[in-house]
């Protein structure tokens, strides 16, 4: 799996194009940690990694049941899976609020939000797909 973490990013602004991604999944992992996921954005580009990915994600409870696929054509698509990291109060949310495209790269823009009243541990995290790229993909953590 590709670890790609960024916090600033390089863009033209004049040569931009919003790319909208597939929906895999957006919800929370509730298994205290034993998943062994810690806070990362990931770039999957091949069903190796993408089974390795949907196992450890799957090891306390069935969370891949409620993807959307799990079948992907990686010679035609990619990942994008950002996690946030383990709270104590759960209650908390990871968006990919966009994914722009810019001549030489293509910047991949989150939101953590936590609310914290809820006691029970969890790790929010969104997974799209988008379509394959060669392109370097930049993480911009949204404040």
């Amino acid at each position: 799996m590709a670890l790609i973490i960024s916090s600033g990013c390089n863009k033209d602004e004049s040569n931009e194009t919003e790319i909208t991604p597939v929906l895999i999944g957006k919800a929370e992992l509730f298994g205290n940690g034993e998943e062994g996921i810690e806070r990362s954005n990931l770039v999957i580009t091949n069903s190796t990694e993408w089974n390795v990915l949907i196992e450890q994600m799957d090891s306390v409870n069935n969370t891949s049941d409620d993807f959307t696929e799990i079948d992907i054509d990686f010679s035609q698509f990619q990942i994008i899976a950002v996690f946030d990291e383990i709270r104590i109060n759960g209650g908390s949310s990871t968006t990919i609020s966009s994914i722009m495209e810019y001549e030489n790269n293509i910047t991949v823009a989150i939101e953590f939000q936590s609310n914290g009243d809820i006691p029970l541990m969890n790790q929010s995290f969104h997974i799209v797909k988008i379509k394959r790229t060669e392109k370097p993909i930049i993480f911009v953590d949204e404040e």
